[in-house]
């Protein structure tokens, strides 16, 4: 389940972890397990500040104190990764839009106009296969 849930929500993050555990792919539980325990020690630390690291299918990841994070080839892919692919202008749109601010808020914030904010967050939707704006919300409300 954990190895679906870091596939379908971070799939560039999964992407990496499989290339770099590869020579585990004869051992299909191993390979999965080492992929899922890499993704979990890069982004779920010991000192949680968060009181469940999954809740309803939603991953809540944290950021971890990490001795190699400068010199590490995964740093804002596997650790600090890209949540559905989406890019960081709409990551920050969506959760402007879970806070409750307005298109009108987001437009004088970020400088995009109201149509660009409406296209990205469509985008988003389409991206993740939902049926609406509303079920987006959800997910966004998660991220804050």
């Amino acid at each position: 389940m954990m190895a679906e849930l870091i596939k379908r929500q971070y799939p560039s993050a999964w992407k990496a972890l499989c290339l770099n555990y590869k020579g585990s792919e004869h051992n299909p539980g191993y390979f999965k397990f080492k992929c899922v325990c890499r993704f979990i020690s890069c982004n779920m630390g010991k000192m949680d500040t968060l009181k469940y690291d999954v809740d309803e299918g939603v991953l809540h990841l944290e950021d971890v104190s990490c001795p190699i994070r400068k010199d590490c080839p995964f740093c804002g892919i596997v650790c600090h990764p890209q949540l559905y692919g989406m890019t960081k202008r709409e990551q920050k749109i969506l959760k402007m839009r879970a806070e409750g601010q307005t298109y009108k808020e987001i437009e004088k914030e970020t400088g995009a106009s109201q149509s660009s904010i409406k296209n990205a967050i469509q985008n988003v939707t389409h991206k993740l296969k939902l049926c609406s704006s509303k079920d987006l919300m959800k997910i966004a409300a998660a991220m804050l």
